[in-house]
């Protein structure tokens, strides 16, 4: 054991890092206590996605997190009679978070202040939002690493009640690479419009945009936000919109201030007679497009088609798929078959 040890400290840390990716999850929690540096990387990788790494230990995630509060922090809670042993551990933790998923921290908190019987001292949603708070404050000001961050508003049921920490904490922000919005209805709480106000100058450098508007009409304002939030970026790749609503159209179009680097592009839920084919054109203008997705799709017609079937030279993917309950299979059926023939031939 000593020599094979000996032999893996030897590797470079990246290679390391390769190797301990592909270990389950079992086998990761066994190397925290072999020596110091494999704890550390075995940390590291726990810690980026906790959420999903970690299923079975979401309350102990929860007071992780709390322990790594400084007091400034803390004090957010302290009115709200939320009292816990600080047991300092020598790790911190928050670093090496990647995915800030922020619907699932609340979830997770929820559960945890449930099971602590906190609600029976404070209104609830007051508790968990001064919880996920003071986390995404430590978080914000710890974390360099962060990577994406996953957002889900809602007007009764807000992720985080003061968004106002990601524009005071730009710079830990600003490193993100993928950006997912979800709206359940549309937010009209001040402090919801004023972050995608801002959102243009925290973020511009995303690889990678998700808005998931599939159960909702979104109002203008909101729209244009949006929007102008695409056309900030200087190097978008991937691209996915869900959205059953007419503003899918606007959106559509605002891809073509991308078009020199969009490789990726996924339509879900939309519904073809709301966007007319000519703004379709506005995908042909993309140079490095490759890989298309259009599922769950209504009424496309062969207009619609006719203007996608100008891209399948280029294209590597292509993945289309309508919903059970709609009569597009046959235009649908003609593009696949022509695009299959061109890869053949």
């Amino acid at each position: 054991m000593p020599n094979r040890m000996k032999e893996l400290l030897d590797l470079p840390t990246e290679c390391i890092f390769k190797i301990f990716i592909g270990l389950n999850i079992k086998d990761l929690y066994n190397c925290l206590f072999s020596n110091k540096f494999l704890h550390i990387i075995a940390v590291h990788i726990l810690w980026k996605t906790p959420f999903i790494n970690n299923p079975r230990c979401r309350d102990s995630i929860i007071l992780v997190y709390l322990n790594e509060l400084n007091k400034e922090e803390q004090q957010m809670l302290i009115p709200l009679r939320i009292n816990f042993p600080f047991t300092k551990s020598h790790s911190k933790y928050a670093p090496c978070l990647e995915t800030l998923d922020l619907h699932s921290l609340h979830i997770v908190c929820l559960k945890w202040l449930a099971g602590a019987g906190y609600f029976c001292q404070c209104g609830e949603l007051r508790v968990v939002q001064a919880v996920v708070s003071a986390i995404v404050q430590m978080i914000m000001r710890t974390n360099k690493n962060l990577k994406k961050l996953k957002m889900l508003a809602a007007e009764d049921e807000p992720d985080c009640s003061n968004v106002s920490v990601f524009i005071s904490r730009k710079s830990a922000i600003s490193s993100l690479n993928s950006f997912h919005l979800s709206l359940i209805n549309t937010p009209t709480k001040k402090n919801i419009t004023q972050f995608l106000r801002k959102l243009p100058k925290l973020c511009l450098d995303l690889c990678e945009i998700i808005f998931d508007f599939a159960e909702i009409d979104i109002d203008e304002e909101i729209t244009m936000l949006l929007i102008r939030f695409i056309k900030a970026q200087k190097m978008l790749n991937h691209f996915t919109l869900k959205c059953h609503s007419a503003s899918a159209e606007k959106y559509i179009e605002a891809i073509g201030s991308q078009k020199e680097h969009l490789i990726s592009l996924t339509l879900d839920r939309i519904d073809f007679r709301k966007v007319s084919a000519d703004s379709l054109k506005i995908i042909l203008q993309c140079k490095k497009l490759k890989n298309i997705t259009i599922s769950a799709f209504r009424d496309i017609t062969d207009e619609h088609c006719y203007v996608l079937s100008s891209l399948l030279p280029k294209l590597e993917t292509l993945y289309i798929s309508a919903e059970d309950n709609t009569n597009d299979h046959r235009a649908v059926t003609d593009l696949v078959c022509n695009w299959r023939s061109k890869k053949r031939f």
